[in-house]
């Protein structure tokens, strides 16, 4: 059950508005739920250090959020923090992104020639998101500047030394990538010095409100809108899957308060985040009686209803859950208190 809000004093509001600006949402991470405090507290000890950290976790569970929350929280706070997406620069480009190029090294070059983001992040912290998708050819090269910190440009002849605190992150199983030699295990133990898992939104359900909340003041405040969260749509959200994690859930926020009628929020969990159907619904047709309770009724429906999507399901919980549009979690409970009592 959700409880009521007590009343916000004045500090706390001016506090809540600062965290909703859009500036400030990637740096400060969410941890209502046992888990995540943990890994905030993991950041914050981490932070005092240079060590390589690798962060994991499927797409949107806010891996940038953490690193970003690191690079504030150490040393080098004041330095550039760079962040760059390795599957997103073609593989021909990547050692001049890299490492930078003088005039005319190659065709199209920047005639003035250009710095890397090495040199960009020296002194900082350079952020290398999908670092899966870095090709074999240039994590050889990613490995000399690791052992050295040494740099060259292409098409130049200097040595440059660099300091820079490396923070990766992907959503692959890079120990499986060794395994199939798609990733060098060198690279990988000098990245993940400090490795962090970031569990699924489904995986912390604790966080969702906070989440929730955080989202819709700063779309108000961007908006000037009034919107607000319903009780219904908070147990909606707690019941939906959320495969897109809190990117999917910030995205839901912003869809919700944009295109409600009113200044409330609903949101229906049978409907997929861009309103499909999660699946057809099964036509069911209780037997109706006056001589029991609403309450009995209703839980007769309820657990005749799920009986009927297991069996139609297979007994596969997970696919019963998808159709019901609750999470399996809150199935395995319908069923020990309503079915196996």
């Amino acid at each position: 059950s959700i409880k009521p809000e007590k009343p916000a004093n004045a500090r706390f509001k001016a506090s809540m508005e600062y965290l909703s600006s859009g500036d400030t949402f990637a740096h400060v991470p969410i941890a209502e739920s046992p888990v995540m405090k943990k890994i905030v507290k993991m950041c914050n000890t981490i932070a005092k250090t240079d060590s390589a950290v690798m962060i994991t976790g499927e797409s949107g569970t806010g891996k940038e959020v953490l690193a970003r929350y690191i690079h504030r929280h150490s040393s080098r706070a004041n330095e550039p923090f760079i962040p760059v997406n390795c599957a997103a620069i073609p593989h021909d480009l990547l050692e001049a992104e890299f490492f930078g190029y003088e005039k005319g090294a190659f065709t199209g070059a920047n005639p003035k020639g250009k710095p890397g983001l090495f040199e960009m992040a020296d002194k900082g912290t350079l952020f290398l998101d999908e670092i899966a998708d870095l090709p074999l050819s240039m994590q050889s090269k990613l490995l000399r500047v690791l052992e050295s910190g040494e740099i060259k440009h292409v098409g130049g002849t200097t040595i440059k030394h660099t300091d820079v605190r490396l923070i990766s992150a992907t959503n692959k199983n890079l120990r499986e990538m060794i395994a199939n030699k798609q990733f060098r295990a060198d690279v990988y133990y000098r990245l993940s010095v400090i490795p962090i898992t970031v569990p699924s939104l489904r995986e912390r359900p604790e966080d969702i409100l906070a989440l929730s909340k955080k989202f819709l003041n700063g779309i108000n405040a961007k908006y000037n809108f009034s919107k607000k969260l319903t009780r219904e749509t908070i147990e909606a959200f707690y019941e939906y899957d959320w495969p897109g994690n809190v990117r999917e859930l910030r995205n839901v926020i912003e869809r919700l308060a944009i295109t409600s009628v009113d200044d409330e929020l609903h949101f229906e969990v049978g409907l997929s985040t861009n309103g499909d159907r999660v699946a057809e619904p099964v036509k069911y047709l209780p037997e109706i009686t006056s001589r029991e309770t609403l309450k009995n009724f209703m839980d007769r429906v309820e657990a005749e209803y799920i009986e009927t999507v297991l069996a139609e399901s297979n007994g596969r919980v997970s696919e019963a859950a998808k159709r019901l549009g609750i999470h399996r979690t809150l199935l395995y409970r319908k069923i020990r208190e309503k079915i196996n009592k």
